[in-house]
């Protein structure tokens, strides 16, 4: 049997600040509990939804899609910047909203009030149940009748609201707000100081098609920037209308005074924010408007303490009719040379980029006209940086030799704008959430530029998982493998007396990066997981003594598979990190069910049964799997279902171990959780936050397997 310990992740001073360090946005520890064991300290109350788990029925798909989409429509919505977002439950049904305070508080915490915004017919037969732990029993259930309305909860203490109604057709849930007072060491905005000298032209863009980042986003991957050594910001988000096709328009206040702030952060952390236009679409060239336009853009990020900005002419191909040829380059090369011959005059902080049309090898060897292009805009100032992807818009390599061309032709080293882990190329919604090492990447390949950014996912909390790779590669010019999580961060002297449980939160983290092993061009799977299907396949015609160590194998990857969806949600990494990795793990979840049961089938068969009711569990998971919008694996886990449901019957000495009968005991937070479920196996211990934990018992004896999995709810 594979034991599993579990315990609430990332505690103590030091680890607490080198998770926030990574990750930005809320750190908890342990309660701090008054003396003789009595309650907790608390702060003051404040809006606790916007960090605690959301949990909801599944939302609705929108008229003419064929799935919803979790960043669209999900209930992570009611916490993001965007107002056209919000959670859309299915219609004339009931549904919930489970808001899980125990990863956050630890337990109970007096709560004054709950409230909703939303769209639409008000929901009916809305209820408010207020429990100890998520899943356990309601100790209290209040009516709310009028749901537009502030709801007070006077005091009344609960780990776990839950939100029940009934759903009009056109329901949209646009907020949720939770009003109580937490334990008073919960940090939701940690202090962070730099940790090295920041590397200038190094850093992150955020230039993807998609839904842009939140302003929250940008200002924790400031905190990331600063800490990790890298100092560069290019905001360019294409889907930002005012940023492209609404070039002229200026933005409005809100905007500018939500860039100000970021301005203000990126000056007090010595970092770089440029901010990137993209007029080229549609520029008329030689018209006093539209350069009076341009500059009167910058001119209003100038007075809000912006100092850098780049001016994009990338992909204008595919949406204006533009031949890309010297003439081109020349008139790209006049616009962005008289700005900064202007404009960098004036201000002695001034920065400027270009990113231009022919940007990688692949469009300069293609296009007739990308050499003289590239000839064209070697005719701008020196002090211009000009962005460029490598071979290929997304290069799995490259190393210096691969720059020599460019840079002899534009004269200047080049700016290297990687798509490595970018998701928003290939299948439009974002699905690949790939999470790999940086290979392929020369050591000598710093040397050979003057700037090097990645435009990663379009996720922003999982970027700064792989931008620390990335800041890592960037000092020693080697990536290491998905461990890097942890030795890119820390020494193992900086964990603090509690480091089993910091342990046991990084590595969560870095067996999910395993798992999602990954880049532009080839991935997310877990290898292992692929080669541990092949090598059970290997064996399957053989007797079940030789097909039990391979089994054994792939029984313990594929119950982590299950668990790590609950784990996740019970970890105390920030929300939107939770949030981003729901559906991803989702899909990991299910094809982990479909593993098990699959196992479970061929030994059914080797057994001399059919293993239907097996299969048919295993379709079930694969066709929940089919229905993520999110990819990942190469059909591995299919491929062993298939391999199930042909395989013959015979009966041949399989023995599988034996699960024990008896009720799961109780769950408390802190004490040992005891329980046997196979015979002659050893006891299995849980120590965790309070909340729904899913957990997979596997056993193999000396001619079998078997697995059970089991939801075990800890109260505190």
């Amino acid at each position: 049997m594979t034991a599993r310990n579990l315990s609430r992740h990332v505690t103590g001073g030091l680890v607490l600040l080198f998770v926030a360090l990574l990750l930005c946005e809320v750190a908890c520890s342990t309660p701090a509990s008054a003396p003789n064991g009595s309650s907790p300290v608390r702060g003051p109350p404040v809006d606790l939804a916007p960090h605690a788990r959301l949990r909801a029925s599944p939302p609705r798909a929108p008229e003419g899609a064929l799935q919803a989409r979790d960043d669209a429509d999900g209930i992570a919505t009611v916490r993001d910047d965007f107002p056209d977002t919000g959670y859309k439950p299915q219609p004339g049904v009931a549904s919930e909203i489970e808001i899980d305070l125990g990863p956050l508080c630890g337990g109970p915490a007096p709560l004054e009030s709950v409230a909703l915004t939303f769209d639409g017919v008000t929901p009916t037969d809305v209820t408010v149940a207020l429990a100890d732990a998520c899943g356990a029993a309601p100790t209290q259930a209040l009516p709310w009748p009028k749901p537009g309305d502030m709801l007070a909860l006077s005091g009344a203490k609960a780990t776990c609201v839950t939100i029940r109604m009934t759903n009009p057709s056109d329901l949209v849930v646009r907020s949720i707000s939770l009003i109580g007072a937490p334990p008073a060491d919960v940090v939701f905005e940690p202090v962070l100081t730099h940790a090295a000298t920041p590397r200038p032209g190094w850093g992150v863009i955020e230039g993807f098609y998609g839904r842009p980042w939140s302003w929250r986003e940008r200002s924790h991957m400031l905190d990331l920037l600063a800490n990790m050594g890298l100092s560069l910001y290019l905001y360019a988000p294409k889907d930002d209308p005012l940023h492209r096709k609404d070039w002229r328009k200026p933005y409005p206040d809100g905007a500018m005074a939500q860039f100000a702030a970021l301005a203000n952060k990126a000056t007090a952390l010595d970092l770089t924010l440029v901010v990137g236009l993209s007029p080229f679409l549609d520029y008329a060239f030689g018209s006093a408007a539209d350069e009076a336009a341009l500059r009167a853009k910058i001119a209003a990020f100038q007075a809000i303490g912006v100092h850098g900005f780049a001016i994009l002419g990338d992909d204008i191909e595919a949406e204006s009719n533009v031949t890309v040829d010297g003439a081109l380059g020349a008139k790209h090369a006049e616009v962005v040379g008289k700005l900064q011959s202007e404009l960098g005059s004036a201000d002695p902080k001034f920065v400027l980029q270009f990113v231009p049309t022919v940007y990688s090898d692949a469009r300069l060897n293609s296009w007739p006209g990308g050499e003289a292009y590239l000839k064209a805009i070697a005719a701008l100032p020196a002090s211009v940086g000009v962005w460029w992807t490598g071979t290929e818009t997304a290069s799995p390599a490259l190393a210096a030799k691969d720059l020599v061309e460019v840079t002899s032709l534009i004269g200047r080293k080049p700016m290297i704008w990687d798509n490595y882990w970018a998701n928003d190329m290939l299948d439009q919604v974002a699905g690949r959430v790939a999470l790999g090492p940086l290979l392929g990447h020369a050591p000598d390949l710093p040397g050979a530029v003057s700037g090097y950014a990645q435009n990663p996912l379009i996720q922003g909390a999982v970027s700064r998982l792989v931008i620390g790779g990335f800041a890592r590669w960037s000092k020693s010019g080697t990536a290491g493998d998905n461990d890097r999580f942890l030795s890119a961060l820390t020494d193992a002297s900086a964990w603090d007396s509690d480091s089993h449980d910091a342990l046991g939160g990084a590595m969560l983290l870095s067996d999910v990066m395993h798992a999602f092993d990954g880049n532009f061009h080839a991935g997310p799977r877990w290898p292992e997981l692929a080669s541990a299907v092949q090598d059970l396949l290997a064996t399957i015609q053989m007797p079940p003594k030789q097909q039990v160590g391979p089994a054994s194998h792939l029984l313990t990857l594929c119950a982590s598979a299950v668990r790590w969806s609950s784990l996740m949600q019970q970890s105390v990494f920030a929300a939107d990190l939770v949030d981003e990795l729901t559906e991803p793990l989702a899909k990991v979840r299910a094809e982990g069910i479909a593993c098990l049961a699959a196992l479970e089938a061929i030994g059914d068969k080797e057994s001399g049964r059919d293993g239907a009711n097996a299969l048919t569990a295993a379709g079930a998971a694969l066709a929940e799997s089919a229905s993520s919008r999110y990819l990942w694996g190469s059909g591995e886990i299919s491929g062993l279902v298939d391999a199930a449901k042909t395989l013959a019957s015979k009966n041949v000495l399989f023995v599988a171990p034996q699960s024990a009968t008896l009720p799961l005991p109780p769950c408390r937070v802190g004490q040992a959780w005891t329980w046997t479920p196979f015979e002659a196996e050893p006891d299995w211990r849980l120590h965790g936050s309070p909340g729904r934990y899913e957990e997979v018992f596997v056993a193999t004896g000396a001619a079998g397997w078997a697995s059970r999995i089991e939801t075990i709810v800890c109260l505190p």
